[in-house]
């Protein structure tokens, strides 16, 4: 995180200082800074737990726990197991066999009807 705030820091080096006592103080100032910054990741991620501790309390969800971004390894033995059919779509007339003819006549079909059907259709 030194890098991130002051990428100078990174270019200077303590045996290129000359005076002893400064070059002390500054590798103690760079070991201060680092046990900082690793303080201060250990209490962000604790905070974060406890902000989802809350929210699960509360009835909320908390912060879902994402995974680097890793590829992933197929473990399926899908391809083994099955192999793929080619799909063939055909109609579904052709498979329906015809085993008799019924013809209807238009009068019988209309004496089917019930009588306020017939009333409504007069409407239209």
């Amino acid at each position: 995180m030194v890098e991130e705030l002051n990428p100078s820091t990174q270019e200077l080096d303590p045996s290129t200082i000359e005076d002893e006592d400064l070059r002390q103080k500054f590798v103690d100032l760079m070991n201060v800074v680092a046990k900082q910054q690793s303080t201060i990741a250990e209490q962000a991620a604790e905070m974060q737990r406890l902000r989802d501790e809350i929210n699960r309390l509360k009835g909320e969800q908390g912060k879902p726990k994402i995974a680097a971004n890793k590829p992933a390894q197929d473990l399926s033995s899908e391809k083994e197991r099955r192999q793929s059919k080619p799909h063939h779509k055909s109609s579904k007339q052709a498979k329906i066999p015809i085993d008799r003819e019924v013809v209807r006549h238009a009068s019988t079909q209309s004496s089917c009807l019930p009588t306020q059907s017939s009333k409504a259709m007069r409407m239209w």
